[in-house]
């Protein structure tokens, strides 16, 4: 007769009651086969999702609800209904073991993903790990599928600090950040849930809240905010519709300050690279700095996307964040996608994150370094080869046709209409576009374009065939119908850019 025992116990996950089996500790004496590690996610492919892998697996990870432990030997986790009807396991066996690993009874190599079939409600899963010298340990895993999309989790990261995030928004979920100042508090991105947003920040503070965008992509809650300040930088034109923007939308540039009371003052930090919207917000009072999606979420920035700037731009970008945080001890970092986040983001690990991909780029630049290739293909059929490095801390996957920002290349393109109001194109703006439609949000008779180029030896602008200077503000009427604005950036090296404007008035 088995010594061992088993005994029923119950879990209680995402509002629904789990029945599962334990097995007895008297299994798990010491010597017994134990896992280092275990991970469960999805292919990104599977849940719709276009573009690159988070990490060189192609795995989108999952968090357990419970940190692996020794002593613990039932988990669970749930995950969004979206994501795909194959769930991939990856348990790991400690270094130099000779355990044999099984899940649901079947053999699987130790640290290698194991797909099984994920089905609606409560998924059950067994997995054993024999050693030869111990009785084999049973790990129980209980996975929910089920509806996230209005879904948030919040997780205090000290005083008046919370992150919430947003756990089945979107594919590859976001996370905000919610600080309180004396006066006022702040709420750094929104995500792209279905929720109640705002009435669970109402729920963590008393006080007036406003709003910081680090980037113009996701952020589609930041209508619940219409009574709120909401500082971006003016480049998030073209990722928001029309309704979005308010008169309280106030637009930051590099060094503004955005006070809540009792020391607690947010610096803008102009970041682009990731998109030229990008924006960080460093608090020296908390030790914080909001970096969005600008160094990656500690998985590996994306320089390589049709909205991204010259890898040369981006390296300035993280020079520039660098020089902000020196005298700033224990910084820890707030990143757009939690769940990505592979290393430490506090203390000496953040500030040697930003020096490791300071000198990833740098190096890159210099030719020094050279990411690996590999091809990145979307459902439209279009493929794409990109380059991918680690440095350090640092992972930086980037475009190689795009390492320096062309001679020929606007920095900046503004557009306001008569009426003073900001008009919308797409796709969003970058020096690689060169085609925009743009929408009008009124029946203007003229619109205001300011090019300026990016680099200040330009040898000439012309706007529908005159000649302009760099920065200067330009009038232009406007007809019923279609009208077409054609700007020419002649470089140094005589290399012509011509930037197209289609206004439909």
């Amino acid at each position: 007769m088995s010594t061992s025992s088993r005994t029923l116990h119950i879990v209680l996950v995402g509002g629904l009651l789990l029945l599962a089996s334990r097995v007895s500790p008297v299994l798990h004496a010491q010597g017994a086969g134990v896992l280092k590690n275990l991970e469960i996610g999805f292919y990104r492919a599977d849940t719709g999702m276009t573009r690159v892998a988070l990490d060189d697996s192609g795995l989108m990870r999952m968090a357990l609800d419970q940190p692996l432990s020794d002593s613990r030997f039932e988990y669970s986790a749930t995950v969004e209904q979206r994501y795909g009807d194959k769930l991939f396991i990856r348990a790991t066996a400690p270094d130099n073991s000779d355990s044999e690993l099984k899940i649901d009874g079947v053999a699987v190599r130790s640290g290698e993903l194991h797909a099984v079939d994920l089905k609606m409600g409560i998924n059950r899963y067994v997995i054993t790990v024999t050693s030869p010298d111990a009785t084999p340990a049973r790990y129980h895993l209980a996975v929910i599928r089920r509806d996230l999309s209005r879904d948030y989790k919040v997780t205090s990261l000290g005083k008046g600090i919370w992150r919430i995030e947003d756990v089945g928004g979107a594919p590859g979920f976001g996370s905000c950040y919610l600080v309180e100042g004396t006066d006022r508090a702040l709420l750094i991105d929104t995500a792209v849930g279905k929720g109640d947003l705002m009435g669970l920040v109402q729920t963590l503070t008393p006080l007036p809240v406003d709003v910081a965008i680090t980037n113009g992509r996701g952020d589609g809650q930041v209508d619940q905010f219409k009574d709120s300040t909401v500082y971006a930088s003016k480049w998030v034109v073209g990722y928001l519709p029309f309704a979005f923007i308010t008169p309280k939308f106030k637009w930051v540039k590099d060094g503004d300050v955005i006070d809540l009371g009792g020391g607690h003052k947010f610096e803008v930090i102009e970041m682009p690279g990731h998109t030229l919207s990008s924006e960080a917000y460093l608090d020296r009072f908390d030790k914080i700095a909001a970096v969005g999606d600008s160094l990656g979420s500690g998985a590996g920035v994306w320089i390589w996307e049709s909205d991204s700037t010259a890898l040369d731009q981006y390296a300035d970008s993280v020079k520039r964040l660098e020089s902000r945080v020196t005298d700033v001890d224990d910084l820890t970092l707030l990143v757009s996608h939690h769940y990505q986040e592979k290393i430490p983001m506090t203390g000496a690990d953040a500030k040697q994150l930003i020096a490791d991909m300071h000198a990833a780029t740098e190096k890159v630049l210099a030719g020094e370094l050279q990411g690996k290739p590999f091809t990145i293909k979307s459902h439209d059929g279009s493929a794409q080869e990109i380059r991918k490095l680690y440095f350090g801390l640092a992972g930086l996957t980037y475009d190689p046709g795009n390492i320096r920002t062309a001679p020929a290349a606007l920095g900046t393109l503004d557009l306001m209409t008569s009426t003073g109001k900001v008009a919308n194109w797409t796709p969003a703006f970058s020096s690689m576009h060169t085609s925009y439609k743009v929408e009008l949000p009124d029946q203007s008779t003229s619109i205001d374009v300011t090019p300026t180029a990016y680099w200040r030896n330009y040898k000439a602008i012309s706007m529908n065939g005159a000649a302009v200077k760099s920065g200067a503000t330009h009038s232009v009427g406007l007809v019923s119908g279609a009208n077409k604005i054609e700007i020419t950036v002649t470089g140094t090296d005589d290399s012509k850019r011509t930037y197209t404007l289609l206004i439909q008035r």
